[in-house]
């Protein structure tokens, strides 16, 4: 289980973006770039 760990950051920070309604649909979010670089949704606020 050596992904589990950065699975439960990325899901709490995916969390905490749809929370701020950053991201609305998490499955078609990209994951690995909000974990990395924090980017926005590119639907909502393209940057």
């Amino acid at each position: 289980m050596s992904g589990s760990n950065r699975e439960q950051r990325i899901k709490f920070r995916v969390s905490h973006l749809k929370i701020l309604g950053i991201i609305h649909d998490v499955e078609n979010s990209d994951l690995i770039c909000i974990d990395r670089f924090q980017y926005e949704c590119s639907r909502c606020k393209p940057r």
